[in-house]
């Protein structure tokens, strides 16, 4: 998920953190990665985030997005949008 450090981004990886911590439901991820520009605050909700992958990207730059599509690819097994 891009923009995760944001407001409505940071708030929806939350949510999706308490799903998955919660187990048992179908609507639960089974892998949770993150991405922002700003490396620091994603750091940040990383480690807030116990067994949340991040990788560091501007959603804004097209091979930045690239780049981390192959990252996550590699892994974490494959991209579901």
């Amino acid at each position: 998920m891009y923009g995760a450090t944001g407001g409505i981004g940071a708030a929806l990886a939350h949510r999706l953190h308490a799903l998955k911590s919660s187990g048992g439901s179908a609507q639960a991820p089974s892998a949770i990665v993150i991405s922002a520009d700003g490396d620091d605050k994603l750091k940040a909700l990383q480690q807030e985030l116990k067994g949340v992958e991040a990788f560091p990207a501007d959603a804004r730059d097209p091979a930045a997005v690239r780049a981390s599509a192959l990252l996550w690819k590699l892994g974490c097994g494959g991209v579901n949008t």
